[in-house]
C-alpha cells in the first residue's frame, strides 16, 4: 500500500516539475524597447501636448507588454526643431527627417510628434490618369523600419499604437473591420496583426 502511494506521489510530482518546466520553456520574457521622443518645438512649451504624448506612450506601453511581452523604454524625450515655422508637415519629408535623427541616436525606436496637420500623397484616378492628391494622416512610417511621425490630435494614442506596430512588422488589414491595423484606423479592439515577425 505504501509502495503504491509513493509511486503515486513520486509520478505526480514528476509531472508537475515536467509541466513546471514546459511553462518556462514556452514563457517569453518581456524584452525592453528603448524609445527616444522628439516632440514638436512649438508643442513642447504646452503642458497639454506634453501630456497627450506621455498618455499615449503610456497606452501603446501597456498595450505592447500586455499582448507581446514589450516594454517600452524612454530615453530620451526633447524638442524636434524641423516643424518650426510650417503650418503644415508634407509627411514624407518630415518622416526622412525623424529618420536622420534616429541615425545619431542610440535607441531602438525613434518617434516624433507635432499637433501640425500631416499630408501624405496618394494617388487617385482621374478621367484615367493618376494624379497625386494630399491626403490627412495621422501618422506615418516605414514597415520594419526605426522611426515614425505621430499627430498630436484625438487619435494620438492608437495611432502611437498603430506606427509602433508597423515598425514591429505589422501591416494594414481592410478586414476585420474594427483593428487597429485597418486604415483608416477605427479602433484598439480586436488587434489583428499580420507579419508580426519579431525575434524575442
Amino acid at each position: 500500500m505504501k509502495k503504491k502511494l509513493f509511486e503515486r506521489l513520486f509520478l505526480f510530482y514528476c509531472l508537475l516539475l515536467l509541466f513546471t518546466a514546459i511553462s518556462i520553456l514556452f514563457e517569453r520574457e518581456t524584452r525592453t524597447v528603448s524609445v527616444v521622443v522628439i516632440v514638436d518645438k512649438e508643442d513642447f512649451g504646452s503642458p497639454s501636448s506634453l501630456d497627450a504624448v506621455r498618455n499615449a506612450l503610456s497606452f501603446s506601453g501597456v498595450e505592447l507588454e500586455k499582448n507581446f511581452k514589450i516594454a517600452l523604454k524612454i530615453k530620451f524625450f526633447d524638442a524636434w526643431n524641423f516643424p518650426a515655422g510650417k503650418e503644415n508637415l508634407d509627411a514624407e519629408t518630415a518622416y526622412d527627417n525623424v529618420r536622420q535623427i534616429s541615425k545619431t541616436k542610440n535607441a531602438d525606436i525613434v518617434i516624433a510628434y507635432t499637433s501640425k496637420p500631416i499630408y501624405e500623397m496618394i494617388f487617385t484616378e482621374i478621367d484615367g490618369e493618376y494624379a497625386p492628391f494630399p491626403s490627412l494622416c495621422y501618422g506615418s512610417t516605414i514597415v520594419l523600419g526605426n522611426s515614425a511621425l505621430v499627430g498630436i490630435n484625438e487619435h494620438i494614442n492608437l495611432a502611437t499604437l498603430h506606427e509602433i506596430y508597423h515598425i514591429f512588422g505589422a501591416e494594414h488589414v481592410v478586414d476585420p473591420e474594427i483593428s487597429i491595423m485597418r486604415s483608416p484606423m477605427t479602433s484598439a479592439k480586436d488587434l489583428y496583426i499580420r507579419n508580426f515577425n519579431i525575434v524575442m
